[in-house]
Formats: C-alpha cells, structure tokens, sequence
C-alpha cells in the first residue's frame, strides 16, 4: 500500500468524506501522480518537497 495515498484516504474520511467519495479522490490523486510521471519520465519520489 502507498503511504501517502493511505494517509490521504484517512484524512478525507475523518474529515467526514464517506467512503466512497474517498476512494474516488483517492484514486484520481493516484492517477495524477502516475501521470505526471510518466510525463516527466520520473520514478515515485514519496516525500517530494
């Protein structure tokens, strides 16, 4: 599992989000990530700052 996309999950649904709506974000912040990647020809870089 991907630690940051988990803690993004986690952080919607104690924001109130149901579980569906988070999963969906969940999911479209992964495939932007994925991407940009494949875009800019990089690798998962987890803590970029």
């Amino acid at each position: 599992h991907n630690p940051v996309i988990s803690e993004f999950y986690h952080r919607l649904l104690a924001a109130g989000k149901n579980k569906m709506t988070a999963i969906v974000a969940a999911m479209q912040k992964l495939l932007t990530i994925l991407n940009a990647m494949l875009a800019k020809n990089q690798s998962w870089i987890p803590n970029y700052s």
